[in-house]
């Protein structure tokens, strides 16, 4: 017969085993993504929703591809994500003081 104590007792070694499966998954989870960010092919798309979280919305998106130093904002229909995004912004004049200009493909009539 289990009484309500053994009860206690075997959620409490689940409780104790899934939080040492935390850890242990988050001491392995974090530094892969920390490090992941500095691999240039995903580190645009790694970053995206960091800046998502810290503008409160979509970021403005800078690249300096074949030397243009455009930014685009969410509005522009060619908006995305991709290799080439150099730096994320929350303001357009942000953008500015990086020395971007806005790119006039794309934006809205």
């Amino acid at each position: 017969m289990v009484t309500a104590c053994d009860l206690y007792h075997m959620k409490l070694h689940q409780l104790k085993v899934g939080f040492k499966y935390t850890v242990l998954t988050g001491l392995i989870v974090i530094p892969f993504y920390v490090w992941s960010l500095h691999i240039p092919i995903i580190s645009p798309y790694l970053k995206y929703p960091l800046f998502l979280v810290r503008c409160g919305g979509k970021p403005i998106i800078a690249t300096d591809f074949a030397a243009s130093y455009d930014y685009m904002t969410p509005q522009n229909r060619f908006y995305r994500v991709s290799p080439f995004v150099k730096d994320y912004f929350c303001s357009e004049q942000e953008a500015q003081q990086h020395y971007y200009h806005k790119t006039p493909i794309g934006e809205p009539r």
